[in-house]
């Protein structure tokens, strides 16, 4: 009889990545696979929910504060102005009193953990859990805290560890399987997970991308027009994307000041309601090609591996994209252009590249910061001269982040399931 495995999904990132990968595939052939994601998860009494969001809440302000998280910081900085950007809204009261307090953390850490989850959960032996820092996570470690079934967590964020409070850990978590060394320290550092407990299996996201990389390709499958250089801008959504349309232009204007073919291919940020009014003087630029969004997700990671990998280089605001182009090798313009009225005397555009996990691939010269228009010129003339300055530094950033891209995540993590 085959081993009953409970997986579930406690974030839509995460249920993304492993159903368009192969992990699910074999974790259906192995075993008797059951799944509980948002839409099926049983709900909780709406006092016991509002409470654990609140706790969560004190939790992730108390942890960034007692580890002074750089982009915590920085949103306490900004706070008065957080309508002009994405930063979550930061409110001390979440901190009161004490707010540094191990002590006050600790207890409230301990309550929350103490919330009781009085749902019914099918019958299994191994539970599978995506994100481990949320409140259905709680729900589900409270459950099982007194029965002998150990649980098994994918981290696939690069960020949230430093971003979104504590891990949640308790005796039935045997083993934390993650992307690379970078993810491992972190863990281990603020915490306080037993480094044999942590298992490296390299991304579950990246799986597709080393296909599309392997694989004889062309891009004109995707766009039937599209010139020899390409310009690719993942473009980021209206409160972070600030600089972007202008920046398109100021493409466009250096490429045609050149005897140079080329096509600039823009792909929306998701749900993105504002993108055709913001790029309306450019959308219908004969040479400006939009990459839609589509509804399938593999489909869609395969439409932007298919890009990275053919275009000539990438513009970018901070995210995971940035480590995606270093993956297909491909010189990036990090675009820190603060170009919005009323904030000469600020630059939260080149800030953010200064928060936990973006500095690291700043420190390691991975790509261009670009601050202003003329960098941006001076920067584009760089790479069509073939400079290849930062792929160096994008080895560094690559091994720190994910360890493996061999594109067999999945099969380290099964090895590491089928072991329990």
């Amino acid at each position: 009889m085959k081993k009953r495995v409970l997986l579930i999904f406690t974030e839509k990132f995460s249920q993304n990545i492993i159903e368009s990968n192969q992990l699910i595939e074999e974790l259906k052939l192995k075993f008797e696979l059951l799944i509980l994601d948002s839409q099926n998860f049983p709900k909780r009494n709406i006092f016991v929910n509002k409470l654990s969001q609140v706790f969560k809440k004190i939790l992730k302000f108390r942890f960034s504060e007692i580890n002074s998280f750089k982009k915590h910081l920085l949103e306490k900085k900004y706070a008065n102005i957080i309508k002009y950007n994405s930063f979550e809204t930061v409110s001390s009261r979440f901190g009161f009193p004490f707010p540094k307090s191990q002590f006050l953390y600790n207890l409230v850490n301990k309550l929350f953990h103490k919330i009781p989850c009085y749902l019914k959960f099918p019958k299994t032996d191994l539970i599978l859990m995506a994100g481990i820092q949320n409140e259905m996570a709680q729900c589900v470690l409270n459950k099982f805290k007194n029965k002998d079934i150990p649980i098994i967590t994918i981290l696939n964020s690069w960020e949230q560890l430093t971003t979104n409070g504590p891990v949640l850990n308790n005796k039935n978590i045997k083993k934390y399987l993650v992307r690379g060394n970078a993810q491992k320290d972190e863990l281990i550092k603020f915490h306080r997970i037993n480094e044999n407990m942590i298992k490296i299996i390299g991304s579950l996201q990246f799986d597709l991308l080393h296909q599309i990389k392997k694989e004889h390709t062309d891009i004109k499958d995707l766009f039937k027009t599209i010139k020899e250089i390409v310009i690719f801008l993942p473009a980021s959504d209206a409160e972070d994307g600030f600089c972007e349309p202008d920046v398109i232009m100021a493409i466009i204007e250096i490429f045609d000041s050149k005897d140079i073919k080329y096509s600039v291919v823009i792909r929306p940020y998701p749900n993105d309601k504002t993108f055709y009014d913001r790029y309306q003087k450019v959308i219908n630029n004969k040479h400006v090609l939009i990459n839609e969004i589509d509804d399938d997700f593999k489909t869609d990671r395969k439409n932007l591996a298919l890009i990275l990998k053919h275009c000539t280089f990438v513009l970018c605001g901070p995210g995971a994209i940035m480590v995606e182009a270093m993956f297909f090798r491909k010189q990036i313009l990090f675009l820190a252009i603060e170009n919005r009225f009323g904030f000469e005397n600020v630059n939260i555009a080149k800030e953010r590249y200064f928060t936990d996990h973006y500095e690291n691939i700043i420190k390691h010269n991975s790509g261009y910061l670009v601050t202003s228009f003329i960098e941006l010129r001076a920067n584009i003339e760089q790479i069509l001269i073939g400079d290849d300055i930062k792929i160096k530094g994008q080895r560094r950033v690559l091994g720190e982040q994910i360890a493996h891209l061999d594109g067999l995540a999945w099969n380290r993590a099964m090895n590491e399931i089928v072991q329990l």
